[in-house]
C-alpha cells in the first residue's frame, strides 16, 4: 500500500490567534449550505424538535422564502405562514397521540371562544353605555354614574384584552 499525499494547511496569524483564543470555527466542520439541507435532513432535524427558523439560520438560509420553495419541491409544503396555522404529525404517532392533541386543541379553541364571547358582551354593555344618554345626576347614593359605569366597563375590556 502506498502511502496518501500529505496536505499541509497554514493559518494567517489572525486566524492562529482565533484558533489558540479557542474559535473553534477557524478549523472545524465546513459551515452548513443549503446544498446540504435535502428533504430527508428537513425531516429528521424536525423530528427532533428543530423549528424552521433554526434550520434556516443552521443551514444558511436568508429568507422564509427559499426554504418554503424547497419544501414545496420536495413535496411536504405547508401554507405560507399567514394561513392557518399547520400541526405536522410524526409518522410513529399513534392514533390515540393525535386524538389526544386534537381534543387539547378543541378545548384551547372553547376557550379561546368564550374569552372573545366575554369580550363581545363587555363591548356590547360599552357601547349600550356610550349611546344611553347620560345622566349628571345619581338618583339614589350606591347607584353609579353613566360615566362611572363606561370608566369601570374600560377597565374591564383592557383586563380581558392584557
Amino acid at each position: 500500500m502506498e502511502p496518501s499525499e500529505v496536505i499541509t494547511y497554514r493559518l494567517s496569524p489572525e486566524e492562529m490567534e482565533r484558533l489558540m483564543k479557542g474559535d473553534k470555527t477557524t478549523m472545524g466542520a465546513a459551515p452548513k449550505t443549503k446544498k446540504d439541507l435535502t428533504k430527508d435532513v428537513y425531516l429528521k432535524l424536525i423530528k427532533q424538535g428543530k423549528l424552521d427558523s433554526h434550520i434556516r439560520k443552521e443551514y444558511g438560509l436568508s429568507s422564509w422564502t427559499q426554504l418554503k420553495r424547497m419544501k414545496e419541491n420536495w413535496g411536504i409544503a405547508g401554507g405560507s405562514g399567514a394561513e392557518e396555522k399547520q400541526v405536522a404529525v410524526p409518522v410513529e404517532t399513534s392514533l390515540e397521540q393525535v386524538m389526544a392533541r386534537m381534543d387539547e386543541m378543541a378545548a384551547e379553541h372553547a376557550e379561546t371562544k368564550k374569552q372573545l364571547n366575554g369580550i363581545g358582551e363587555i363591548l356590547t354593555q360599552l357601547t349600550q353605555k356610550i349611546n344611553s344618554p347620560n345622566t349628571q345626576y345619581i338618583q339614589n347614593d350606591g347607584e353609579k354614574s353613566n360615566d362611572q359605569q363606561v370608566n369601570e366597563l374600560i377597565r374591564k375590556l383592557l383586563k380581558e384584552l392584557l
